[in-house]
């Protein structure tokens, strides 16, 4: 227990205390747009839990970014929401954290939900004791009550007379928990070993979807890494079943709404085993890991099909992703303003069918032999949805998807997070770097390499009182951690 709560005081280290009026003063996108929510936040510091210990309140804890969709679900439906936010005001410490600038403390806590049999991911809901020490949490809960969940209300209103009536109960929880956490945070001795590695690769492939490609059968995330250690273990080992069923996972997700057949990128993930319906969030360090991903494969097999992904991918970055100072900012938001001006998931990405007719006139039947259009999540055919290709081409369709890019030019686009993150921008740089040296060996590489690595040398990892995580404003921010550094 000991070891963790050092752990826990070393990310306590790294805060600076904001007080709930300077959010947008905080160096954090995400921490900005909820300055002016009712809900008196504090961020991760000593005076905060300081507070909750001479108040003799439990802290309220919410994890999320700027980018994530449930997070501006959840805000607006509780966090705006007066009678919510007095109710959290008067009986919770209620600390705000940004998981892509405090990831140590984000993974901590995660782990304890998982531990407590709840859902996890983003946002993050965790109540601890004024000690730090999680007693119980969850992820996104809806304000009111809807489809079977309690209302976030309902939950605050029993965690708080749980805590007050029963506090021998909640302290033992607690205990538990953080005794978990620390038996997770030891080491085993062991031998990593290249059999040990293969094993575990052909173990990963036997979890591959054989229909729809990729792992699971309900909301798919990509999982690089797992396909990444797939792929090694095929060109390593010579073995043409896992190579072809790398393949055929990367074809089945590259033709999918996961990846935006117009602006080029990939969304994080999709609610459903087809790839149909994407959460819209585009995140660097994910267009990282499918440039990587993609130029190893492409090298391997000259596939055409992934090649043009992979181009568009690399152009996206380059266009919409590097910052004049050298760089690329951490992501594009999920939401956007719709035709109402509500914001609304994808309503920058998305069309109902008879917008296609419109847009595309004459030229529809064209369109239609080559992309067809996603059911949305409600399932309703009317409803907007996104497009995806219907079938293997490696012809290059910008030209006939250039009516729906000028379509876009009159739809507010999603919100930016300028920060610039270290590992994810080291990570890019690498894969780029792999890229031009696969596509045009012997040339030298780009400048937008070498800047962004001199950017994060200089200003994060040699900066005075760094190594810094983050650079936000031109300034750096956020203590680095590990993957900083050894992604450098």
């Amino acid at each position: 227990m000991r070891g963790l709560i050092c752990i826990l005081t070393l990310f306590l280290l790294a805060s600076h205390p904001v007080q709930a009026s300077g959010l947008l003063q905080a160096q954090s996108p995400y921490l900005q747009s909820h300055a002016s929510d009712p809900v008196q936040w504090r961020t991760w510091s000593d005076t905060a839990f300081a507070e909750a210990k001479k108040t003799g309140k439990p802290v309220l804890l919410s994890i999320g970014y700027l980018a994530c969709h449930w997070c501006h679900v959840m805000q607006a439906e509780s966090f705006t929401n007066h009678t919510v936010a007095q109710f959290i005001n008067a009986n919770f410490i209620p600390i705000l954290v940004d998981r892509e600038s405090q990831p140590a403390i984000d993974t901590t806590y995660q782990h304890a939900v998982a531990n407590f049999g709840g859902p996890t991911g983003w946002p993050l809901t965790v109540f601890l004791t004024p000690d730090r020490a999680p007693f119980w949490g969850g992820g996104y809960f809806p304000q009111p009550a809807r489809g079977g969940m309690p209302s976030f209300l309902d939950i605050l209103q029993a965690t708080k007379r749980a805590y007050q009536e029963d506090p021998g109960a909640v302290q033992r929880t607690a205990v538990r928990a953080l005794d978990q956490l620390h038996n997770m945070a030891n080491s085993v001795p062991g031998e990593i070993t290249m059999s040990k590695v293969h094993h575990a690769a052909r173990t990963l492939a036997t979890k591959l979807d054989p229909l729809q490609g990729g792992f699971g059968h309900g909301a798919k995330f990509p999982n690089l890494p797992a396909l990444t250690l797939i792929w090694k273990t095929a060109i390593t080992t010579d073995n043409k079943v896992l190579k072809d069923a790398v393949i055929e996972s990367l074809h089945h997700m590259v033709h999918s709404t996961l990846f935006d057949h117009v602006g080029g990128g990939f969304f994080r993930y999709t609610i459903d085993p087809a790839w149909r319906v994407p959460h819209y969030e585009k995140m660097l360090d994910v267009q990282a890991h499918w440039i990587a991903l993609l130029t190893s494969v492409w090298l391997e097999t000259q596939d055409l099909d992934i090649k043009l992904r992979l181009d568009q991918t690399v152009q996206f970055v380059r266009d919409t992703m590097h910052q004049d100072i050298g760089g690329f900012i951490s992501a594009f938001d999920a939401d956007s303003a719709n035709a109402r001006g509500l914001k609304e998931d994808g309503a920058y990405y998305t069309w109902t069918l008879e917008q296609l007719h419109q847009i595309f006139g004459s030229n529809f039947k064209t369109f239609s032999k080559r992309f067809a259009l996603a059911l949305p999540e409600h399932g309703f055919s009317d409803g907007p949805g996104a497009i995806y290709a219907l079938d293997v081409f490696a012809e290059d369709a910008s030209v006939l998807l250039a009516p729906l890019r000028k379509a876009q030019k009159n739809r507010q686009a999603p919100a930016t997070d300028d920060k610039i993150i270290a590992t994810w921008n080291a990570d890019l740089i690498r894969a780029l770097a792999h890229y031009h040296s696969a596509t045009t060996p012997n040339q030298p590489l780009p400048h937008d390499i070498g800047d962004t690595y001199q950017l994060l040398r200089d200003r994060l990892m040699n900066a005075p009182d760094g190594p810094f995580r983050v650079l936000y404003q031109n300034k750096p921010t956020a203590t680095a951690v590990l993957d900083d550094i050894a992604a450098m």
